[in-house]
């Protein structure tokens, strides 16, 4: 990632994901319990979202496409290199990845 922060000019936009550092406890739910379950990973990724996603709010102009993700608890976005390193020095943070798709669009025909 930080090869891509590198080459990225000032103002300029590059897709990342930001994974978030706690994981959710599935331990508690039976086996076949995917309603349950559902509704607890989206309830516990929104709770743990909310203060990342609000970082990125205050980055108006600097930040967009953001879209949240219960499945892994992270959120993609479109962000500045500020934003990136921002988001990527919080202590609820895992990690963050990413940089241009061009090459994968390029791939799979994608405009």
């Amino acid at each position: 990632m930080q090869s891509i922060l590198d080459t990225l000019s000032a103002g300029r936009k590059t897709t990342v994901c930001v994974h978030l550092l706690k994981k959710p406890d599935m331990s508690r739910f039976a086996h076949k319990d995917y309603a349950r379950k559902i509704a607890y990973l989206k309830e516990f990724s929104a709770l743990q979202q909310r203060p990342v996603l609000n970082l990125l709010d205050g980055y108006a102009g600097q930040v967009s496409k953001i879209k949240a993700f219960w499945v892994f608890n992270g959120i993609s976005c479109q962000a500045t290199k500020a934003v990136i390193q921002a988001a990527a020095m919080r202590s609820d943070v895992a990690f963050v990845s990413g940089g241009p798709l061009a090459g994968i669009r390029a791939m799979m025909n994608y405009p």
